[in-house]
């Protein structure tokens, strides 16, 4: 025979209880729901004032920059005008100085030829000796091709007496060393195409030209000038250049007789 059964019950049978807990469950949800909004609404609201705030700033720095590349464009500008205005400038100053300095070596050029030409005819008008008669004024050598070829050209004037022309014969006798030792060679053996004694005949000046063709081992040092009027009485001129004064260690053309 089965003893008795105890059953102890300590909850009441309170049904309401369930609803009670029930509501309290949805009204938690629902509180954090709105909590977990609010809080991801100010959360999401403060990356978007950020983000503005922040492209507000890099919109102000890209005009700033817009601004400072426009203002050194022009700056650009202005510097390539001013550079190309100064070159220009250089460009014509220096033109102007060229056409300066050969304007001056023109007018030097110029001026050192009559200054030539005014010593001249005054050798010819009023000689420093005022002594009447022929002369010689001037003695020119200029290399030519090949190197031991030169031309000449000898001036020779009449000074003060104008009245009737002058005639004679000119000799010249170049002195140096030959192989070392001193030598005079007469102008007849070494004036290309023969020669000898020049003949002239002038009343103001006359100009004798002509070539000549040294000897390989010669080394020339003083030309002797003599010149043998013809008129009854008149006495020779002797005139010594130095080689090194009246040769040119340059080519030129044959100068012409005058």
């Amino acid at each position: 025979m089965a003893g008795p059964r105890i059953v102890l019950d300590d909850a009441p049978n309170r049904p309401w209880l369930k609803w009670v807990l029930g509501i309290g469950a949805v009204v938690l949800f629902i509180v954090i729901g709105v909590a977990t909004y609010r809080w991801a609404l100010m959360t999401a609201g403060g990356d978007w004032r950020r983000a503005k705030a922040e492209r507000q700033s890099l919109s102000e720095e890209r005009a700033s920059l817009s601004a400072q590349v426009k203002s050194l464009q022009a700056r650009n500008r202005a510097l390539r005008e001013q550079v190309a205005f100064l070159e220009q400038s250089r460009n014509i100053d220096e033109q102007a100085c060229k056409d300066v300095r050969e304007s001056l070596v023109g007018l030097q050029a110029q001026l050192a030829e009559a200054r030539e030409q005014v010593a001249f005819y005054r050798g010819i008008v009023s000689p420093e000796d005022a002594k009447a008669g022929v002369r010689v004024q001037s003695m020119q050598l200029r290399q030519l091709q090949p190197d031991n070829v030169y031309s000449y050209k000898l001036v020779l004037i009449q000074a003060m007496r104008h009245d009737r022309s002058v005639s004679g014969t000119a000799t010249m006798v170049l002195q140096g060393l030959l192989d070392g030792s001193p030598t005079e060679l007469s102008w007849d053996t070494l004036e290309v195409g023969g020669g000898g004694a020049s003949p002239y005949k002038f009343k103001y000046f006359a100009e004798l030209v002509g070539q000549i063709a040294l000897p390989n081992a010669f080394v020339p040092t003083r030309l002797q000038v003599t010149l043998d009027p013809r008129r009854r009485g008149a006495k020779s001129v002797t005139h010594l250049f130095e080689w090194g004064d009246i040769a040119e260690q340059q080519a030129c053309e044959p100068a012409s007789s005058g």
